[in-house]
């Protein structure tokens, strides 16, 4: 408040007392639409209380937080790596690049009277790339992206999960937008399921309603690892299918060869190691298994060094392969 001391406690009288904990309240689980309605009622009094500079600053801050606020269960999807580092079978490369070409020619499709196809469906085991390669999408469609969060999304409240997805849909509805579902089973489960609640089979007709009316400028992409667990009517809504395999296990010597190069590492065969045995004595379950692996092998080599213990990369290649086929492998990325 101006003119008081830094420093200096002051007593709340009821209405700041009663505000702040208001406030306070709303914030904790994070309802933004909450804290800005609190925040309005507090320029209101403000301004009663005669002070109409402090209001209107309110009122401002309030406007902008607006403009900028997602909706519930809606985060920006952040790119971690571009297409052309991602190791994609010829068959997926060939999938993705009629997709992006279809995506760039949306307005002579429409001029045909064809309606560009803008829903992808990923399908295929965990740790195969298909977050990672919805977000190089993105980086080439260059429009916003974002994730839908079920953590936050899905409610215990009865209808609030749907009133959260129809405000995710209507916010995308209004610009050219991506919408990334990752593990969308949780949403789109079969109805038929008897262990589903009728709340998430209403949540899941809503899902299929919002998708079947979504806009070309829409694009959305949903991955699962669970194909047979979604909905027959969720396969009818997405016209783009992909599947992305478990890799070969010859495929992982590339891949693993790529990542050392971008740590800046170049791991040289010989006697005792090459990355061809490190994939038959590692074999990994997915490329996510290899990350991991080179990941931690990066990381003890700057660590050795940096503490004097002087290790090539083919020795920290050898430690971290013997600690891996021992069980012991690091849950760190």
């Amino acid at each position: 408040m101006p003119g008081r001391p830094w420093g200096m406690a002051q007593p709340l009288d009821s209405i700041d007392r009663n505000l702040l904990l208001d406030v306070l309240r709303a914030a904790a689980p994070g309802s933004a639409s909450a804290v800005r309605s609190l925040a309005m009622d507090a320029a209101k009094r403000v301004r009663e209380g005669g002070d109409p500079d402090a209001a209107k600053e309110i009122e401002t801050l309030y406007a902008a937080s607006r403009r900028d606020e997602f909706p519930i269960g809606l985060f920006p999807l952040k790119p971690k790596k571009t297409m052309d580092q991602l190791k994609l079978p010829i068959e997926v490369q060939e999938a993705v690049r009629d997709f992006l070409t279809e995506q760039r020619n949306v307005e002579a499709l429409a001029k045909a009277g064809l309606p560009p196809r803008h829903k992808c469906l990923f399908i295929g085991p965990p740790g195969n790339g298909k977050t990672v390669l919805a977000g190089a999408i993105a980086q080439v469609l260059d429009i916003p992206s974002f994730m839908v969060r079920y953590d936050d999304l899905i409610s215990n409240r009865p209808g609030e999960t749907s009133r959260n997805l129809l405000q995710i849909f209507d916010f995308a509805r209004q610009r050219p937008t991506l919408l990334f579902f990752d593990e969308f089973d949780a949403l789109g489960r079969e109805r038929d399921d008897a262990q589903e609640s009728g709340e998430m089979k209403r949540v899941t007709s809503t899902l299929l309603v919002q998708i079947d009316d979504l806009p070309p400028h829409v694009v959305a992409i949903a991955a699962t690892n669970h194909g047979q667990m979604l909905d027959a009517a969720i396969w009818r809504r997405f016209n783009i299918r992909i599947e992305l395999p478990r890799p070969r296990l010859e495929e992982f010597q590339s891949f693993m060869r790529d990542m050392f190069n971008r740590f800046g590492h170049d791991p040289q065969d010989n006697d005792d190691i090459t990355l061809d045995l490190v994939g038959y004595r590692m074999i990994p379950e997915n490329f996510s298994d290899a990350e991991l692996f080179v990941s931690n092998c990066v990381r003890l080599h700057v660590i050795a060094n940096n503490e004097g213990n002087r290790l090539t990369i083919e020795e920290c290649i050898l430690i971290e392969l013997e600690k891996w086929s021992a069980g012991q492998k690091k849950v760190i990325v």
